[in-house]
């Protein structure tokens, strides 16, 4: 069952107060950004919205306001889409959407998103590695069919070695194959996902939650029995909701 009331601290790595100051700082920027309308600043709101979410979901609020985040953070995501017209010079951010596109299946979004990702055109054409990998997250996210095309392997082989832990979880997903879900989960975990926090400025710290895991978790409607290295970055209390 999902904790839908206020707990205590959930990472304790940081104290309650400083998860909720620099929440409380995140939310008066946003508030400025949308006051001045500036391009520049409203392209931040996202990033800003989940680490929002994140921070209070660590200092033990209920996990219904990190929803609340994680809508917003779609809800800017969609506006500055708009804002362009849909139409972008390259398509940069799969590391952000990695986080983002489940962020936004975890507030009932996914769909929404994803729809107004593939409204997009680009003026220039994606790596392999990039168009196939978020093209995966995508079908997955959505429940459609998988199709791992051997150009993204081969790129990901030569340009990313660090992302060849994702097709196997997504195949893993898309199949329901829990054993092979369990050891894909731990290889992300463990390996690229592990990377990614220990690169993370302590300063701001919101936690080490990873939204992608949760996410997958949350379609599986199971955390696997995880070794305590890798259990720590899914947010229990997000899976089972709803």
């Amino acid at each position: 069952m999902a904790n839908t009331k206020s707990t205590k601290l959930r990472d304790t790595s940081q104290t309650a107060a400083h998860y909720k100051k620099l929440a409380a700082y995140d939310m008066k920027a946003i508030d400025r950004a949308v006051q001045k309308q500036s391009i520049g600043l409203l392209a931040t709101l996202p990033e800003k919205c989940l680490s929002i979410g994140l921070a209070l979901y660590s200092a033990g609020h209920p996990p219904q306001e990190s929803l609340h985040w994680f809508d917003q953070a779609v809800s800017h995501s969609i506006r500055l889409l708009e804002i362009d017209n849909y139409h972008l010079f390259a398509y940069t951010t799969l590391a952000s959407d990695l986080e983002l596109f489940p962020a936004a299946y975890l507030a009932g979004r996914g769909n929404e998103m994803i729809e107004a990702y593939r409204r997009c055109t680009f003026e220039k054409q994606a790596q392999p590695r990039v168009e196939g990998l978020i093209a995966q997250l995508c079908a997955v996210l959505n429940d459609e069919p998988l199709h791992q095309l051997l150009s993204t392997t081969e790129d990901l082989k030569r340009n990313a070695k660090e992302w060849l832990v994702l097709p196997p979880l997504f195949s893993a997903v898309a199949s329901h194959a829990q054993p092979a879900f369990n050891d894909a989960l731990i290889n992300f975990l463990t390996g690229y996902w592990m990377k990614v926090v220990r690169a993370n400025d302590d300063t701001y710290y919101v936690g080490d939650w990873c939204l992608l895991a949760t996410a997958l978790c949350s379609k599986m409607q199971v955390i696997p029995n995880l070794p305590d290295s890798a259990k720590k970055f899914v947010a229990e209390d997000l899976v089972y909701l709803g």
